[in-house]
């Protein structure tokens, strides 16, 4: 997973850096997709030029080689060059394992300008014996090409397959060129692009931008009787919410909307059953109180007591003032 990160933070320190159509991006996302984000840079205005001694103060932290050193570089100065994207549209999105809240898979899909471009930088790097990432064993099915950028001792956790529109870095259990070509051949049923919510949230689309849904938790609270039951009495629903976040960024000011859509049964809940579902709920997991004592169940013997004071007296070495 270190490596992981690294090359996560080789693609974010590409996009603090800068300042392909939308539909073959967003059809590489599952429809299963619980967490999507999308990153529009085009949106920014940056005049900005690159610097190369933060740059390379950057790659030495994160012990980037001189040889591949380059090909950043050369990324930085003309994205085209290296036949990848980050200026424009490109996404994220998260798979959540609904039994677990676990991860299902992880992707990040990047529009690719150049597939000549692209090919010629994967070649480079699959020159490289070591150093930051180095891709060995490119192969190629179908239409597009992949590699396992990690691959060690069998374990196949990360795959990064490209064609001629868009590059994606795919994270999963045992992952597989099949997974690849699945959601490369992604119809529009089976993407994200199957949830009319999704469509909404799309049309509105500004810098960094962030969709999810609850079904991913759904299972997960319901297996806790009393949300069970409280969901019932209350008659609510936890599947179909939606939460949209959009954040603007401009060079004076930066803007944030959160928007959050709610199913029907939130929609037309009967705020009376609500409380009452609300009390009973809280009932059942604050800590019982101790009850009211019922004296009448008391029964004093007057000389039991007597006789266990005079013990616990001589045990204490009471004075000889008190006669018992």
């Amino acid at each position: 997973m270190k490596k992981l990160s690294l090359l996560f933070s080789f693609l974010l320190m590409m996009v603090m850096l800068t300042s392909c159509g939308d539909k073959k991006i967003f059809s590489c996302i599952p429809e299963s997709a619980d967490i999507v984000a999308v990153v529009d840079l085009s949106s920014t205005s940056s005049d900005k030029e690159l610097d190369k001694g933060q740059l390379d103060k950057m790659m030495d932290e994160m012990g980037i080689p001189k040889e591949q050193r380059e090909i950043i570089i050369k990324f930085a100065d003309d994205p085209k060059s290296v036949g990848v994207n980050l200026m424009k549209k490109f996404a994220l999105y998260i798979d959540v394992d609904e039994k677990d809240l676990g991860l299902e898979s992880a992707g990040c899909i990047i529009p690719v300008l150049s597939d000549d471009n692209l090919a010629e930088t994967m070649n480079t790097l699959n020159k490289k014996d070591n150093g930051f990432f180095c891709f060995k064993n490119i192969q190629t099915q179908n239409d597009f090409s992949f590699v396992y950028p990690f691959e060690k001792n069998d374990v196949k956790d990360v795959i990064i397959g490209w064609n001629s529109n868009v590059m994606m870095i795919l994270a999963k259990e045992k992952v597989s060129p099949a997974d690849l070509d699945k959601c490369f051949h992604n119809d529009k049923n089976s993407s994200i692009l199957a949830n009319k919510d999704f469509n909404t949230f799309k049309k509105n689309l500004t810098t960094l931008n962030i969709w999810c849904k609850s079904d991913a938790f759904v299972e997960i609270a319901e297996e806790e009787p009393e949300v069970k039951d409280f969901l019932r009495e209350a008659n609510l629903s936890l599947a179909g919410n939606y939460a949209h976040i959009h954040l603007t960024m401009d060079k004076e000011e930066y803007k944030l909307e959160v928007k959050l859509r709610t199913n029907e049964s939130l929609q037309n809940a009967d705020n009376m059953k609500v409380m009452k579902a609300v009390r009973k709920f809280v009932e059942n997991i604050m800590p019982t109180a101790s009850p009211e004592p019922d004296w009448n169940d008391y029964s004093y013997n007057y000389e039991e007591t007597v006789e266990q004071t005079a013990e616990y007296a001589k045990e204490a070495d009471w004075e000889d003032d008190y006669d018992f």
